[in-house]
């Protein structure tokens, strides 16, 4: 009879003794993919951060006032640039009786006070977790997503807006843009949201809805002037894009800010020296580096990889001893056996061979409960790390419900070297006697 078959009928045999063992092995498997998994994520969370800080700049004006982004276009075709975000800032109502709004302590007193006191500050963005808010701690995400560049009409609000207005995620927001009246102009012809003295003047345009996709929590650096919209519980973050063929809110026509990056890592020293031969009133603008404050999230997130690392290490050892233990009891009540096998000529190296072979029958259908339960574990120790570590909710966790394949395999083939390791050690143990000395304590 062939190794394999002996190892079957032997499976067969001791049931309960093979469930224990697959129960070993499938948490073994599911706590090394979980690892394995997670620790990959971090990764690719680390090469988008190097990616934003490393090859990124920020162009805006040094007034803050708003700018054309059709003015950029010569700038980006001569650098190459591909576009992170866009920001533009406005400022919008509820339609009466569809929400309140918080009321702070007027350092500035206006006019008509009570209409500035129902504003919100709005930020329309492509991308909310690249964000200075966020990638500073500032801000940090408590349900829900970020919103993408791919998205039309969705919206972020601060969770104090949130309860107070009793709004929960994928509920629809219509807010009406504010816009000044008496308004200063810049030299492109867009107004401007900049307050001039005396009294201020506004109207409301036609309501937008929005879907609520994400909520955060957080205080940024307020300057309040007397507009509720200054304050951080009435800020929130829509998309850029709106429905209508794709093109931008009305309110986003005009940019505040806008983020580039390039292949290229060396560009954002060209770019500071040479962008000037690309625009017109050059002079009115700054080039920076995008959000220094990433690089406190890159610093978490290194942590977190080696947390990650030294917790695989770890089940990887607590796996190899208590498999190695668990064998060597099994051995032990195996002797009548083993010696049976010595006395009919089975060297040593063919009973390790039958224990190899019987717990690698044992790892396969550990495979499929590995694969069901490592999505569910890798939520748990990711909200657990994301618990952990300070990056301002601007980057999360992205686990998928299905198994990842390649990691799957590398985890199983770390999973057969445990065994194979597991297996030496314990019947090497053991069968560093010789057969007589095995055969004399049969009885």
């Amino acid at each position: 009879m062939q190794i394999w078959q002996q190892a079957a009928l032997y499976i067969w045999r001791r049931k309960q003794q093979s469930c224990m063992w697959l129960a070993v092995l499938s948490i073994a498997l599911a706590a090394i993919y979980t690892c394995l998994t997670v620790n990959r994520t971090i990764g690719e969370m680390l090469r988008q951060i190097e990616q934003v800080t490393e090859a990124s700049a920020s162009l805006s004006r040094k007034d803050g006032r708003r700018f054309s982004e059709a003015t950029l276009n010569e700038l980006r075709r001569n650098f190459n640039l591909e576009l992170i975000n866009r920001l533009a800032v406005s400022q919008a109502m509820l339609p009466t009786g569809a929400g309140k709004v918080f009321a702070g302590k007027q350092t500035v007193q206006l006019d008509n006070q009570a209409e500035v006191n129902k504003l919100l500050g709005v930020y329309a963005v492509d991308d909310s977790s690249r964000r200075s808010e966020f990638l500073s701690g500032r801000f940090k995400l408590t349900a829900g997503r970020h919103l993408q560049s791919r998205d039309r009409n969705e919206i972020m609000v601060h969770e104090s807006l949130a309860q107070l207005n009793g709004w929960k995620l994928g509920d629809t927001i219509s807010l009406s843009e504010w816009k000044l009246k008496n308004t200063v102009s810049n030299s492109e012809g867009k107004a401007e949201s900049d307050l001039p003295p005396g009294k201020v003047q506004g109207e409301v345009q036609a309501a937008v809805k929005y879907r609520l996709v994400g909520i955060f929590a957080g205080v940024k650096e307020e300057h309040f002037q007397g507009f509720s919209s200054d304050l951080s519980e009435n800020t929130v973050f829509t998309s850029y894009n709106m429905d209508g063929g794709g093109e931008p809110a009305e309110s986003a026509k005009a940019v505040k800010q806008v983020d580039f990056w390039s292949k290229d890592k060396n560009f954002l020293r060209q770019l500071q020296e040479n962008y000037a031969n690309y625009l017109e009133d050059a002079a009115a603008y700054q080039v920076l580096p995008v959000i220094k404050q990433a690089n406190d999230t890159q610093d978490s997130f290194r942590t977190l990889q080696t947390l990650v690392r030294l917790l695989t290490l770890g089940v990887i050892i607590a796996a190899l001893s208590v498999s190695a233990l668990i064998l060597l009891v099994c051995l032990r009540n195996r002797i009548r056996e083993i010696g049976i096998l010595l006395a009919v000529g089975r060297d040593g190296k063919g009973i390790i061979r039958q224990l190899i072979t019987e717990q690698l029958y044992l790892s396969l259908p550990a495979i499929l409960l590995a694969a069901v339960s490592g999505p569910w574990l890798q939520k748990q120790l990711a909200a657990d790390l994301m618990s952990r570590a300070d990056t301002g909710g601007a980057w999360t966790f992205a686990v998928g419900s299905w198994p990842e394949p390649m990691t799957l395999l590398a985890s199983y083939s770390l999973l057969v070297g445990i065994i194979i390791s597991a297996v030496i050690i314990g019947a090497g143990i053991f069968l560093r006697r010789k057969p007589r000395e095995i055969l004399a304590k049969m009885s």
